[in-house]
């Protein structure tokens, strides 16, 4: 199974391109548990079609073993001029579920502080 990385548009979440696995290198995917981190960066070619759509806050769709895919938020980019005069991008991202879970526990904590004042009048 070829391994396709899928861009994604930020709002729609419609797929844009795709990045092939001769279009892309220095690939690598980092979990780690003890800081809640799960992160994926690439570097692939600033010329082609699919360049235009790598952009802060789109999404990348990588295939997964566990889950199937696996979706990330591109955090950051930067176009580099290489020492034999081509160009390319580097690209970091961060998994889409890890912003999710600091939401939810965001909206949690803003409905307990809410509720407090109930509490404290109940006592």
């Amino acid at each position: 199974m070829p391994s396709l990385i899928h861009l994604a548009d930020k709002q729609t979440g419609s797929i844009l391109s795709f990045i092939t696995e001769r279009n892309y290198w220095r690939d690598n995917r980092r979990i780690d548990l003890n800081t809640n981190s799960d992160t994926f960066e690439f570097t692939t070619f600033s010329n082609k079609d699919f360049s235009k759509h790598i952009q802060d806050q789109n999404r990348i769709v990588i295939p997964d073993k566990k889950v199937g895919y696996a979706e990330f938020i591109i955090d950051e980019h930067i176009e580099r001029l290489n020492q034999n005069g081509s160009h390319d991008i580097h690209v970091w991202s961060s998994a889409s579920y890890l912003r999710l879970k600091k939401a939810k526990l965001s909206i949690l904590k803003k409905q307990r502080l809410k509720q407090l004042p109930f509490m404290l009048l109940k006592h």
